[in-house]
Formats: C-alpha cells, structure tokens, sequence
C-alpha cells in the first residue's frame, strides 16, 4: 500500500505533464500543509521548466542552504538562471558550490566565463588546492584535473595517495580505470604501479 509520501510523489510526476506552476504549487501544498524545502524545490522546478526563471530562483531561494536534499539539480538551475540574468557574482558563486559536487571542465570554463579569462590559472589552482585537501582520490576528480590540462598535479596526487594502503583497498574498481587514464595520458610509471594494485 503507497504512503503519503509515495502519493506526493506520483502527485507530482503528474503536475509535470500539466505545466502549470501556480497550479504545481496548489496541489503540493494540500501534501506538504506548508512551504517544506521539497515543495520550494518542486516549486521552483516547475516554474523553471516553464522558463519563469525569476519566480524560480524565488522558490529555491526559499530552500535552507543547510538543505542538501535535490541540491546538485538546484545548482544545475541556478545556474541557467544566473546565466541568463547576466549575474556574474552570482554565477560564479553558484558554479564553485557546484564543483564540489560536480566537477567537470564545463563548469570550470562557465567558472572562469564569469570571473574573467584573466583569473583561469588562479581557478585553477583552486580547483587542484580543493582535490588535494580531501583524505581520498577518485577516478572523477583525476578524470577532471587531466580534462583541465592538470595532469602534473593528477600524476602527483595519485603518488601521494598510493603510499597509503588502506586507501587503495578501499578504491574497489578505480586503480584499474585509474591506470588506465594515466596511460591515455603518458604517465607509465603511475600507470604500472596502479595496475599492480587493480
């Protein structure tokens, strides 16, 4: 038997087909009884797909930063809607949140678009310092640090952490896709010693 949440949620998958937001936000409220973070987010959506970018940055203005919940799909839309505003400050602050949660060469040139070309090598340099202070290492954030052109500081990341043992047990499947981009990208020697461990 489907639960209240479960209901809001077919509720709302139905909404979508309507596309009407005043209407979206009607009907969530008869759930939700309130304005909760997931109506402001199911709110704002609805109003960003019907391209109402001003009331959708509203809604999700209304959502607690402390709320982690849809937050990547937030980002994803604020960062449409500050892009088509023109609002610089804002994008750039909206796109360094999202390379924490997604770092891709595309949010780092949309980065470096906002805040000038002149600051590409210091957003950089951000982005390498941001990698380095984490205990681990992932296939992603070494995919994008060679994406980024910064395959010196992927090679010497993968040297540091490949002392430490207890952290190569733990990487499952990644020493071997690990190898093997840094064999794409001419690094042997990191190449072998990760195989070895794959």
């Amino acid at each position: 038997m489907y639960g209240l949440s479960n209901v809001r949620s077919l509720v709302r998958r139905l909404l979508e087909t309507v596309g009407n937001p005043s209407f979206t936000v009607e009907t969530l409220l008869v759930f939700d009884g309130r304005e909760t973070p997931e109506l402001c987010f199911d709110a704002g959506q609805a109003c960003f797909t019907a391209k109402n970018y001003l009331k959708a940055k509203e809604w999700f203005d209304k959502i607690p930063n402390s709320n982690s919940r849809h937050k990547i799909e937030r980002l994803e839309m604020l960062k449409v809607i500050h892009a088509k505003q023109q609002d610089k400050t804002a994008l750039a602050e909206t796109v360094r949140k999202l390379l924490t949660y997604k770092r891709t060469k595309e949010n780092l040139d949309t980065l470096v678009k906002a805040v000038g070309e002149k600051q590409r090598t210091a957003v950089l340099a951000e982005q390498v310092a941001e990698i380095e202070k984490s205990k681990g290492v992932s296939y992603r954030d070494v995919e994008f640090l060679t994406a980024i052109g910064a395959t010196d500081a992927a090679e010497n990341l993968l040297w540091q952490r490949l002392s430490s043992l207890s952290m190569i047990s733990s990487w499952g499947h990644e020493p071997t896709m690990l190898a093997k981009l840094m064999a794409e990208k001419k690094r042997p020697l990191i190449a072998t010693d990760l195989s070895k461990d794959g």
